[in-house]
């Protein structure tokens, strides 16, 4: 109950007093600080755990890996693998499953990613889109089209991140045919007009594959405009040597009290 209200002090001195720790209280106090950003420390009493012969819960495991994968950690993930596996939980929690591909995918060890993704029993929308994210953001745009196809191929609908880590694969490959595809998929389901993540992967698909005319479109439609979306057309503009327009887009930007990064000034 501590650990739920936020008290993760008082909750360590009542697990402390504790003559006999049960599996859930360990497994409670490790949420606790994972949920309090006190990560080291979860990790900690993760081992102790450990050391005390009782079984992290599928819960533990999928919030430490998270925390893996936001400090890509690749080596305490590693160690959190050798542990979900010597609990069975890999066939049998296809939650642990996913975070497990997404903590590899993300921390850039695509191999390790694809070896889980390849025992799981049951793939769900997250397993393939934590895959071809992955490859995505990692420079195997192909690899990402393939399993995007795969996925279509076994009857599961894509999500917005996997619709918008296709459309950073479509750009990086000039495949504008299935970037239009896309496009007209998530109109047609209402998620354009609803997620800013795939209304910028539209505009920056579109203004890599040098339709500018397609990406200006897009971006004059998008609810928001945020620093993502305005160096994505910038960025298209440099691309097919129309500094001048790169430079206004630049002013505009400013204009609109949008700041700019590190990748606006590079374009600028």
């Amino acid at each position: 109950m501590l650990v739920n209200v936020g008290s993760i002090t008082n909750a360590q001195k009542v697990f402390d007093l504790l003559s006999s720790k049960s599996e859930c209280s360990w497994n409670a106090l490790i949420n606790g600080y994972v949920r309090s950003g006190e990560f080291n420390r979860a990790l900690i009493l993760y081992k102790h755990m450990l050391e005390d012969s009782k079984h992290p819960s599928s819960f533990t495991f999928v919030a430490l890996l998270r925390v893996c994968t936001r400090k890509k950690n690749l080596n305490t993930g590693r160690d959190l693998h050798a542990g979900i596996a010597k609990e069975g939980l890999l066939q049998s929690n296809v939650f642990v499953g996913n975070a497990l591909t997404d903590m590899y995918a993300k921390c850039g060890s695509l191999r390790e990613a694809q070896e889980v993704f390849n025992v799981l029993p049951v793939r769900n929308v997250v397993t393939w889109t934590a895959l071809i994210a992955g490859y995505a953001f990692n420079s195997q745009a192909e690899v990402a089209l393939k399993y995007f196809e795969k996925m279509r191929h076994d009857n599961v609908v894509p999500n917005a991140v996997t619709y918008a880590s296709t459309l950073k694969a479509c750009g990086c490959t000039k495949n504008v045919k299935l970037g239009k595809e896309i496009h007209a998929e998530t109109e047609q389901k209402g998620i354009l007009q609803t997620n800013q993540y795939v209304g910028n992967a539209l505009v920056d698909m579109y203004a890599r594959c040098g339709m500018l005319a397609k990406a200006k479109s897009v971006f004059s439609k998008l609810k928001v405009r945020d620093r993502v979306s305005w160096n994505a057309l910038i960025a298209g503009h440099v691309e097919q040597e129309q500094g001048k327009k790169a430079l206004i887009l630049y002013k505009q930007m400013r204009s609109h009290g949008v700041s700019p990064d590190v990748i606006t000034y590079t374009c600028a």
